[in-house]
């Protein structure tokens, strides 16, 4: 697609598998935005190794047969949207025992991409992508990003996604991985820009001993949202999954966060474990949080934990009497979960530009 052109959206993502009582609200979230379509430009790091770029010909033809079958996190909606556009997959291809330094993509431009990463037998590697505009023409703009990973057998692959867009803008974050026996899919995520963001990923364990590891932060403040969707989705005996999602809420944000492991049948021995931990620092905050746990298979183990208050009052007494203001305390608290993700981002450069992100604007 050479050509730009913008589609009005009208769809509802982030779906609860087995919804829940309709008053909650909880069931979906609805999108109503207009999306600039367009092939969007992902900006490789200097660093990046030199043998790692986007294919095309048979190895791109043959990972996008693969990914076909990836349901992602937000919905077919938008998956429907994608197939639709016009968009061209940028495709990386990993072969076989091949073991690569960390990759770094970033999106700078508002619009609609689309990355498919495919995981050859035993092999390695890391993806990074940072979205991090400062163009004034991406003011109001969306960013919407559809990632797929297919990893077979003995495959591990790392995945980051890193939101440090300014409060104008609005992001869409939508991810799907599939893991064959053995294989190994982690992700982490920072969300600490954009004004919307929605945000789902949905982790299909499909063969025996596969897993998954994932963990997310995030600090919003003013009028900021996220709507967070997580399914972990156990079908191979064996499967193990875990995802921890630490956050603060300030001034007048809105967080809601479905998480749901499911597991369905033929995945005994099975493990799904999540937990949450909410900072509220705001009178005016809106938290809403729903776990959820679905069993089509007895011999499996899957547990929710949750930790969702105020700032202690012990631990504020003694940041004033060393001198730290209320303010202060907060920012220490904010950059200390950020910095528990920041150890799974092997990029000093992209760490460094988060830490300058939490410095200024919190």
């Amino acid at each position: 697609m050479s050509e730009n052109s913008v589609k009005k959206v009208s769809i509802n993502v982030n779906k609860l598998p087995a919804p829940t009582k309709r008053w909650l609200h909880l069931n979906y979230a609805h999108l109503e935005a207009e999306l600039e379509v367009s092939d969007a430009e992902f900006i490789p790091a200097e660093s990046n190794p030199k043998e790692m770029q986007a294919v095309s010909g048979a190895k791109k033809s043959l990972a996008l047969s693969f990914v076909k079958k990836i349901q992602c996190g937000m919905g077919d909606e938008l998956d429907s949207l994608y197939e639709d556009s016009g968009i061209s997959p940028k495709v990386y291809y990993v072969e076989t025992e091949q073991k690569i330094p960390p990759v770094r993509l970033s999106l700078k431009s508002g619009s609609v991409a689309d990355l498919v990463i495919y995981a050859e037998k035993k092999s390695s590697s890391t993806f990074i992508v940072d979205f991090s505009s400062v163009q004034n023409q991406d003011l109001q703009k969306i960013f919407a990003l559809r990632t797929r990973i297919y990893a077979e057998e003995g495959a591990s692959v790392h995945f980051v996604t890193v939101n440090l867009l300014p409060l104008e803008c609005s992001c869409l974050d939508n991810r799907g991985f599939y893991a064959e026996e053995g294989a190994c899919i982690s992700f982490a995520q920072i969300v600490l820009g954009a004004k919307n963001t929605w945000t789902g990923t949905k982790v299909n364990l499909m063969g025996k001993n596969s897993s998954s590891k994932g963990t997310m932060a995030y600090a919003l403040r003013q009028n900021q949202a996220l709507d967070v969707n997580y399914e972990a989705l156990h079908s191979g005996k064996g499967s193990n999954s875990n995802f921890d999602a630490d956050g603060a809420l300030l001034d007048s944000s809105v967080k809601v966060f479905r998480d749901t492991i499911n597991f369905l049948t033929g995945a005994e021995n099975s493990c799904g474990h999540e937990n949450e931990y909410v900072l509220l620092l705001g009178d005016k905050v809106v938290n809403k949080s729903i776990p959820l746990i679905l069993c089509g298979e007895e011999d499996v183990e899957g547990q929710h934990g949750a930790s969702i208050g105020q700032m202690n009052e012990k631990l504020l007494f003694y940041f004033t009497a060393h001198g730290i203001d209320e303010n202060e305390a907060k920012r220490m608290m904010i950059q200390a979960k950020v910095n528990n993700v920041c150890h799974h981002i092997a990029d000093e450069s992209l760490v460094k530009q988060i830490n300058d992100y939490v410095e200024e604007n919190f």
